[in-house]
């Protein structure tokens, strides 16, 4: 193993410094360079002396000294997969709060020196190997998966499986579930009980079916948050604050805007939380002029929309992340008098979460402009709607997973990690949504299609909890066991052995 030089991201729970002790301490595997959350700088920099730790919040500030004299090769800049990194992550440039008032000439600029930078890590420390915390989805991120697999860098992350306290390793910018056969015989590497992850998938359809959404936490989406109150404002002028940023001096292009002084803190902050309400209010009003408050069919096709910004449309939906054209693929292919029903993810609208960063009031009239489709009223539940449908339509949502415990079969444009399961059918490109739906249709469920699911899950993950916001809730419902250290760092280091 002492040829391994790998690329550590990490993100911003304790979980990746505990996973890391235990790779060097029992693999002697220890990172190259550590790329991720301010809070690991301390830790880093102490364990492993003289290493390389690039700092996330200040790569995506743009407060990095460009990589002088360091340039892209053809083999990297040329190909599709740096090109598709590159398209995304301006995608998430465009998404963002602070990013998107930047002009697009300037956010090329600013992530071609990115990728420049990140090269010169990769190539000046022969990076072998990268292995995420979680799916890359911030511009660096996505800049650096697509640098790894332009020049065929393996890559591992984690993402978390939905239904419980377990993670879900996969390898690359394709998102391939790893193959776990020859890791498993190690007992280092514990996989959930069957029972438990039983257990696990009913208390998921109980919740989501009691709340009308699968989330576990649903803190955010809640119609009446309490974010229009006094509190809220409060909250949000403490968060906005926080992400004002003095421009750093080295910096090819100033993406966070440069303020002095506390008056003018607050004043851009409270500048900031008014056009933020005023864009949230526009947005509601424009889906509400299109919303039906008539009665839905008996019958319908069913899509529930993705909160943006999202990473799970960016980059698990690869080419196939535009949710307007996707519609449109599926509504060409119903067949006469029928309907799709498209349902907004209630998050959209919240003060909480920069939904009015993500979508343009001008998102609904395309929208209602399709023919065929019909935009829910958001009063309207999940399950009224899944009850009543006959095929659901997802990118990576899970949506998916809600469809498939009725016997839904569900067609999928993005890279869920329950693709595989039987009843899901994946679009790779939006050419063959006609052929996929003519097979879904005839799909019949398993009566064991619970179990089935369980076990499905069984096999594809391993014990640990990855998602900071999960923990609250599974250590209220009586889960007691910490997040598996060796179990995670036995995957990572069976991968970069293997």
């Amino acid at each position: 193993m002492g040829s391994i030089r790998y690329l550590y991201l990490a993100d911003g729970p304790a979980i990746w410094s505990e996973v890391a002790k235990e790779l060097t301490a029992s693999y002697g595997l220890s990172p190259t360079a550590w790329f991720g959350h301010p809070g690991h700088r301390e830790f880093a920099e102490r364990e492993y002396p003289g290493i390389s730790f690039l700092d996330e919040r200040l790569l995506d500030a743009g407060d990095f000294p460009r990589a002088h004299g360091v340039v892209l090769p053809p083999r990297v800049r040329e190909s599709a997969a740096f090109r598709g990194a590159l398209i995304a992550a301006l995608d998430s440039l465009q998404r963002n709060e602070v990013h998107r008032t930047i002009p697009h000439l300037a956010r090329r600029s600013y992530l071609s020196s990115l990728a420049e930078h990140l090269w010169a890590q990769i190539d000046g420390y022969a990076i072998t190997h990268l292995v995420a915390a979680q799916a890359p989805h911030s511009p660096s991120g996505l800049l650096l998966a697509g640098i790894a697999d332009a020049v065929g860098i393996p890559m591992l992350h984690f993402q978390h499986s939905t239904v419980g306290p377990f993670a879900l390793p996969r390898i690359g910018s394709d998102y391939e579930l790893l193959n776990m056969d020859g890791l498993v015989t190690s007992d280092r590497i514990r996989r959930p009980a069957l029972d438990v992850v039983e257990r696990w998938v009913e208390e998921f359809v109980a919740r989501a079916s009691e709340k009308g959404i699968p989330e576990f936490d649903a803190k955010y989406y809640a119609a009446d948050s309490g974010n229009d109150g006094f509190l809220g404002l409060l909250r949000q002028l403490r968060y906005t604050e926080r992400s004002l940023r003095q421009t750093d001096s080295v910096s090819r292009i100033s993406i966070s805007p440069p303020v002095h002084g506390l008056v003018s803190r607050l004043a851009a902050t409270v500048s900031s939380v008014r056009s933020r309400r005023r864009r949230s209010t526009d947005l509601r009003r424009a889906h509400a002029a299109v919303a039906t408050s008539q009665q839905l069919p008996d019958q319908f096709w069913l899509m529930m929309l993705h909160y943006e910004p999202e990473k799970s449309t960016n980059p698990d939906g690869g080419s196939n992340r535009d949710q307007l054209e996707f519609i449109r693929a599926v509504a060409r292919e119903l067949p006469a008098g029928a309907h799709l029903v498209a349902r907004e993810h209630p998050a959209q609208f919240t003060m909480s979460k920069p939904g009015y960063a993500g979508k343009d009031p001008s998102f609904y009239e395309e929208l209602a402009g399709i023919p065929g489709v019909i935009v829910a009223n958001p009063a309207v539940t999940n399950w009224e709607l899944i009850d009543r449908t006959t095929l659901a339509f997802t990118i990576t949502g899970t949506l998916g997973l809600e469809a498939l415990v009725k016997g839904i079969p569900v067609v999928h444009a993005g890279l869920p990690w329950y693709r595989g399961f039987p009843g899901t059918y994946h679009a790779s490109d939006l050419s063959e949504i006609g052929r996929l739906i003519d097979t879904a249709t005839r799909f019949v469920p398993e009566g064991s299609l619970l179990r089935d699911l369980s076990v499905f899950t069984q096999e594809r993950s391993v014990n640990a909890v990855i998602t900071p916001g999960a923990i609250r809730f599974y250590e209220s419902s009586d889960w007691s066991g910490d997040q598996d250290f060796a179990s995670v760092a036995a995957v990572i280091a069976g991968f970069l052995s293997g």
